[in-house]
């Protein structure tokens, strides 16, 4: 089974590349009605990312825990 790194990570370096912004910079990930976030914390999880989480059904600011 393929990583995230192995399969998100290439393809989001990919898309920077075409905006143009230097592979350095972090990934910019939003991700709606995330459920219990697996994808998104995933991505995070890879480091030099900011991953935003929206799900309807929950309200909590994780960052502030």
């Amino acid at each position: 089974m393929d990583t995230y790194e192995q399969v998100l990570a290439p393809s989001l370096r990919k898309r920077q590349a075409r905006r143009g912004q230097p592979s350095s910079a972090p990934l910019q990930v939003l991700e709606l009605s995330a459920g219990v976030g697996a994808l998104g914390l995933g991505i995070a999880a890879l480091g030099n990312a900011r991953v935003v989480m929206t799900d309807p059904n929950v309200a909590v600011n994780l960052s502030e825990v």
